[in-house]
Formats: C-alpha cells, sequence, structure tokens
C-alpha cells in the first residue's frame, strides 16, 4: 500500500500523537508498505526525522505560515496535497481541529482516497478553548468526521467520546497504542538520574512523568503530596511546560513542599528517570492511553494512575498498578505511602503488567492491526 500519515508537527515534547505517528510509520515500512509523513516545520524534531527516515519512510514537511494557538496554516502543504494526495491508496491523519485535517477532508474526497482519523483523545472539546473548539467542529469537525472511513479509538473511553461527537459506531476501530519494547527492555544502570538531579539514595523517589498541562492533575498530586508529611520523600516533575510550570511551582510553595519538589524540565532518556523512581504517578484526567505508566512498568517501577478515563482501564485489566478514584487527594496520599512500605506487592503487579504488554502491545502486533484496519478500509470504500 501507499500511505500518508499526517500530523500537525513532529516533536515528541508535543506527547503521545507523535510517538503513535513515528511508530506506526516505521512498523508499516519494514511491512512493505511505502509510507509518507506529511508535516509542518513547527518545532520540528530533526533527530526524530533522521530517525523515521532511516526506516524508510519519507518525511515531507511544509513551512508555518500563520500559527493561531497552534492552528498551523501551511498553503504549500494545501498545494502538495491538492496535487498528490491522488497517489496514495490511504491517508491516516493524527489529531482533531487542525487546518491539516481540514486539507486531508477536501482532497481525498475529491479524488476518492479513503481517510482515517485518529483523534488521540481530542474528539471531544475539552478543558481550553470549547467555544473555539465548538466552532470548529461546527464549521469543519463534524464534517470530517462523518466522512472519514474509519475512525481509529484506543480505549472505550474514546469510543464512547467518537460516538458523543455524532460518529456512527460501525464506523470505529479499537486498536491500543503499541510500546516501544526494545527501547525499555534493557533498563539503565540505578543511580543516574537520582545523581544528575542531585537527589540522595537513601530519599523515596516519587515521578511524575509527562507534559505539564492542567488536564495532567499534577495539581491533584501536588495536593495528595503534601498530605504525606513524609520528609524522606522527594516528589519529581518532569516533563516539558505546557503553560503550567509557574502555577504548580506556587502551588508547591503554598502547600510547603516546595523544598522537596523538583522540576527537571524535558529530558530525554526517561528510562534513567524510571528505574530510579520508587513509583511513578500518572493522575490524568480523561486518559485514553497513557504510555508513561507502561513504560515505567517494562522498567520495573510500580505505578499509580487515575482510574478515570482508558489508562486506568487498561492498568485495571492488566492488574498492573494502583488506581485511585480522580481528585481523591486522601486516597491518593495513602496509596502512594503504601506503595512505599509494600515495593513487595508492586513487584507482583509488575510481573503481570509486562506479560500483558508483551503479548498484546508491542509495536509490531499494533502495526499489523492497524495494517488490517487500512485494507478493510479500502477494501469496503
Amino acid at each position: 500500500m501507499r500511505i500518508l500519515q499526517v500530523i500537525p508537527y513532529f516533536t515528541p515534547r508535543r506527547g503521545g500523537d507523535v510517538n503513535v505517528c513515528s511508530n506506526v510509520a516505521m512498523q508499516l515500512s519494514r511491512l512493505g508498505h511505502e509510507v509518507t509523513i506529511v508535516t509542518t516545520d513547527f518545532e520540528l524534531d530533526r533527530n526524530l526525522v533522521n530517525v523515521v527516515e532511516g526506516s524508510g519512510v519519507k518525511v515531507v514537511r511544509f513551512p508555518v505560515e500563520l500559527n493561531i494557538s497552534l492552528f498551523l496554516i501551511t498553503p504549500q502543504m494545501k498545494r502538495w496535497m491538492k496535487r498528490e494526495i491522488k497517489n496514495f491508496d490511504i491517508v491516516h491523519a493524527h489529531d482533531s481541529r487542525t487546518y491539516q485535517n481540514i486539507l486531508v477532508r477536501k482532497y481525498a474526497i475529491r479524488h476518492r482516497i479513503p481517510y482515517i482519523i485518529q483523534a488521540h483523545g481530542s474528539a471531544l472539546p475539552f478543558l481550553e478553548k470549547i467555544w473555539i473548539k465548538k466552532l470548529y467542529d461546527l464549521i469543519w469537525g463534524n464534517s470530517i468526521l462523518r466522512d472519514a472511513s474509519t475512525l481509529l479509538a484506543v480505549a472505550e473511553t474514546e469510543i464512547g467520546q467518537y460516538e458523543t461527537a455524532g460518529a456512527r459506531r460501525d464506523k470505529i476501530v479499537l486498536i491500543p497504542n503499541g510500546i516501544e519494547k526494545a527501547r525499555f527492555s534493557q533498563s539503565p544502570a540505578k543511580g543516574l538520574f537520582r545523581k544528575r538531579i542531585g537527589i540522595d539514595e537513601a530519599k523515596k523517589l516519587i515521578l511524575y512523568q509527562g507534559r505539564l498541562h492542567k488536564r495532567k492533575g499534577i495539581d491533584f498530586l501536588l495536593d495528595s503530596f503534601a498530605l504525606m508529611n513524609d520528609k524522606n520523600c522527594i516528589l519529581t516533575i518532569s516533563g516539558p511546560d505546557d503553560g503550567e510550570k509557574a502555577l504548580l511551582e506556587e502551588r508547591s510553595e503554598r502547600l510547603g513542599v516546595a523544598s522537596r519538589v523538583k522540576f527537571t524540565g524535558f529530558i530525554n532518556n526517561v528510562s534513567e528517570a524510571y528505574v530510579d523512581a520508587d513509583v511513578v504517578v500518572y493522575p490524568a484526567s480523561n486518559e485514553i492511553f497513557g504510555l508513561v505508566p507502561l513504560e515505567a512498568l517494562l522498567c520495573g517501577t510500580q505505578v499509580i494512575v487515575a482510574d478515570e478515563g482508558g489508562c486506568g482501564d487498561l492498568i485495571r485489566k492488566m492488574n498492573g498498578g494502583y488506581l485511585v478514584r480522580y481528585g481523591d487527594i486522601i486516597g491518593l496520599s495513602q496509596v502512594m505511602t503504601h506503595s512505599l512500605n509494600h515495593p513487595e506487592e508492586g513487584r507482583k503487579m509488575i510481573e503481570n503488567a509486562k506479560k500483558y504488554i508483551i503479548n498484546n502491545l508491542t509495536w509490531e502486533k499494533i502495526a499489523t492491526k492497524i495494517e488490517e484496519s487500512y485494507e478493510n478500509c479500502i477494501r469496503d470504500f
């Protein structure tokens, strides 16, 4: 197959959608397909481009001529898509409410090419800019979902989101995200991350890894950490700032725990952080999948996640970690204390999770399911 994948940006700093796009593209290329990724030059990660192109995938990037709150307008991409989209068998568009998806729908329909939408948890207008998102849906978004041949969901939660957005159930295909098993199969030596950020080996380390965004529940984590009142415990918040760092620093000061909270920013080798942590907490709400807990489990570290959404459903299914109700500050505080004091219980859950991930969630297995979805989509178009 000649496969076109479309994504508005191409940098791991922007989240899991880029991870999914790049890994799916590389695996499909290894399966013998001709894969092209079309993106923009916004925050372009050239190292990632080199890795992806090294696997046989072509990456075409276009300049952003106007950036309206991450609505990245690319006239040159429009001209390219108008001319080139007819040369592909199928188009796989990532995210929703993008300028790029407007182009995909317009030119895919014009040239009678089936297209797939993978919203990555953004099918509904959550959190900020709700009225702008609703306006986009009214003008373009509803039509983009309606005319897609297939909508990819990674969890039952996301199926419900698509249906609430007005999508037909028979168009929705459930395929979970994958994980790079090889990347986490050999854990780095312990102590490197602690040494780099100045945490003593005798300290207990709780880790949050991910974007600093309001939907990630880091304020909830800070409130719970403050209740622990354990002077021998450090909370490390790692990941790129998505507008929340200053507010979180102010909150830690107000709670009286600033001396025991460390903000590291974006880190390249997350494995070093995982293996040095005693427990990884991922308290996000409305998280449809969540790669961070799975990565931590493959590195042998116990996890705590909010039970709301697909991430909690998956951890529950594999019996791979602790779950807490989102917003239950006392409950999270108690579970963090319990996990630190009962590591043998966590080790059993880690083994459960590793078996499930290896048997069900490697990118090789996931890419095969996506390949089948493409084939069905083309056949039924």
